[in-house]
């Protein structure tokens, strides 16, 4: 009887304290929660760093925890005015003298910038791989105060300014209609999951060089205001380019698709540069619009290559391409009939006072109006 008595009241004891634990989680929560809500600045950031703290404290909370600070992204706001005058860059017409309810409302959003820019530190800093870069692997690592293992982040129609994801370990990503203004860097980022930035606009730069991405990568739609770098990056799964205009240069050399690769109806207003790429899967660039020069020197093509309907506004450079055997011990082969598609390929300009065409071997171009049209070499 005294034994089952003192069981009693241990675990009487211990439910007590846990339940008084979890009010004390709660409270917590719910009051950093409100504090995100208030009208001063200062208050809410002390409604970020008490989020930080609880998560640091209690694991379990982390997942909800991050989803708190992606909604307060989610939600609508418009930068400051010098901010956004970046974006407009290269708008004609003066601006008009701002009114006193602008600039006060300039003001308020100068504030919210700073806690912003907190959420996004706070969110970019936990998934940040903690490990040495030459020990960076795909391999997620253990989970700590400061690396937290997260199922998904979703930034659906969030705005985000300077967003900077260096290095960091993703879980699904959804970034669909999000806004990213000035420069944005993901560079060396590992992207467990699908990844998509459908319909995404990037104001300024975006860096995606050296970005693994292990599912599904899906970017259709997207605007890429500047320079869009994706050197080196690895497709594990299908790439989705298609209707997306590249503003700036647009680099892709030596990355490499291993799966379905698909650039339909994209716009490149300035020069593509794909050289040493390889295309592990079919890869699709029908009705590409190429502003400046396209080069895909040494590019390697492991299944069909379609550029039918495709528009060379500048010089086009196709040297060395070649398709590889699906056999891993053979070599590489010139390009079979059949598997290079570039039927109806308009060609608006064809010498260059320092350079010229290098078409991939059996296509020529033939005079046809003001401009040429590429035809297939019968041997």
């Amino acid at each position: 009887l005294f034994t089952r008595r003192q069981w009693h009241q241990e675990r009487v004891h211990e439910h007590t304290e846990y339940d008084a634990e979890q009010r004390r989680i709660t409270e917590q929560y719910v009051q950093a929660v409100e504090q995100l809500g208030h009208e001063k600045a200062p208050v809410r950031l002390g409604g970020l760093y008490a989020l930080d703290r609880l998560g640091r404290n209690h694991p379990e909370q982390r997942q909800v925890i991050s989803e708190v600070w992606c909604a307060y992204l989610r939600r609508r706001y418009t930068p400051p005015v010098d901010i956004l005058s970046e974006a407009r860059e290269g708008d004609e017409g003066e601006e008009a003298e701002p009114t006193e309810e602008q600039l006060q409302k300039d003001a308020e959003a100068a504030d919210e910038y700073e806690v912003r820019m907190t959420a996004q530190r706070l969110l970019a800093g936990h998934l940040k791989d903690p490990r040495p870069e030459e020990e960076r692997d795909d391999a997620r690592p253990d989970e700590s105060d400061e690396f937290w293992h997260l199922e998904h982040v979703d930034l659906t129609g969030a705005t985000l300014i300077d967003a900077d994801f260096d290095g960091c370990q993703l879980p699904i990503l959804k970034a669909d209609r999000a806004r990213f203004y000035r420069s944005t860097s993901f560079f060396g980022t590992y992207f467990g999951g699908a990844a998509s930035f459908v319909g995404v606009r990037f104001g300024g730069a975006a860096s995606f060089d050296g970005v693994r991405f292990g599912g599904e990568a899906s970017f259709g739609e997207a605007r890429f205001g500047g320079a869009a770098w994706f050197d080196g990056v690895r497709f594990g799964g299908d790439a989705w380019f298609g209707g997306v205009r590249f503003g700036g240069e647009a680099w892709f050399d030596g990355a490499q698709f291993e799966r379905v690769a698909w650039f339909g109806e994209a716009r490149f207003e300035h020069d593509a540069w794909f050289g040493g790429a390889r295309f592990g899967g079919s890869a699709g660039f029908g009705g590409v619009r190429f502003g400046g020069s396209a080069g895909f020197d040494e590019a390697r093509f492991r299944g069909a290559a379609r550029f039918d309907g495709v528009r060379f506004g500048g010089a086009a450079w196709f040297d060395e391409v070649r398709f590889e055997s699906t056999e891993e011990t053979a070599e590489g082969s010139p390009l079979p009939d059949g598997r290079f598609v570039m039927d109806e390929a308009i060609v608006y300009r064809i010498e260059f006072e320092d350079e010229e065409h290098v078409w991939p071997p059996g296509w020529e171009p033939v005079p046809d109006g003001d401009k040429w049209r590429l035809v297939r070499v019968e041997e």
